[in-house]
């Protein structure tokens, strides 16, 4: 009796995850990557056309990718050896979109500016959300985050493994700057529940133990990356499209 009460919340939650419509679209695989529908019992084969809901899990292998293309028409391509789970609420204007859990991923989100809704990618540690722009996260073995950012801005803030733990975050950066007008000289003790903002050509890595430090980037040698140059190519030519 139990197992089957558990089978049929099982079922129920994947039919409502449907029910609310997909939260995106893959439009190419490069190589092996897979997907873990929500109530499956298997991974499979991702393919292009493959419509994405709320708790599917998403994996590629070495030397593979992957292209997602979100219902409020943002871009986010998962590099190889990188695992995320798809989190999505149809139901409000705050779509928290992925959850990466490993890898690397590139975001552009330049159509959703000025539309009022929001986009957020998690990891272990950090949390990044944004309105219109481009930027990448990378998350280290050791859950450790970098999120980078190429055009406009991005609010990062404690990710829900921080938040557990319930300790202080460090900035061990010369200067940051916080939600609002006022930018605050470092280094300094933040709490948890504190948001940095980080512009164009700024770079914020966020240790498994909560410290954390900002700075600038010299995109001209971030360019010369492989994972990098094959974004900033491919946007590029989606832009002349």
């Amino acid at each position: 009796m139990k197992h089957t009460i558990i089978f049929s919340l099982t079922l129920l939650a994947a039919a409502l995850s449907a029910a609310a419509g997909p939260a995106g679209t893959i439009v190419t695989v490069t190589g092996t990557a897979e997907v873990y529908p929500a109530g499956g019992k298997a991974w499979k084969p991702a393919y292009t056309g493959l419509k994405l809901f709320a708790k599917d899990n998403c994996r590629t292998g070495a030397e593979s990718s992957l292209e997602i293309r979100w219902t409020n028409g943002g871009i986010m391509r998962v590099s190889e050896k990188s695992y995320l789970t798809v989190s999505h609420r149809p139901d409000t204007s705050d779509i928290s979109s992925a959850k990466v859990l490993s890898g690397r991923v590139w975001v552009t989100m330049k159509k959703i500016s000025g539309t009022g809704q929001k986009f957020t990618i998690e990891s272990p540690t950090a949390v990044a959300g944004i309105r219109g722009t481009v930027f990448r996260m990378d998350v280290g073995s050791d859950t450790g985050t970098d999120v980078a950012v190429y055009e406009g801005k991005v609010a990062v803030g404690p990710g829900a493994a921080l938040k557990k733990a319930d300790t202080a975050v460090t900035d061990t950066s010369a200067r940051h700057e916080v939600q609002g007008p006022a930018e605050v000289e470092g280094p300094k003790e933040v709490t948890l529940r504190e948001w940095l903002t980080i512009v164009a050509g700024q770079q914020i890595r966020v240790e498994r133990s909560g410290v954390f430090k900002t700075w600038q980037f010299d995109q001209n040698k971030d360019s010369t990356d492989t994972w990098v140059k094959f974004n900033l190519e491919r946007d590029a030519a989606m832009e002349k499209k």
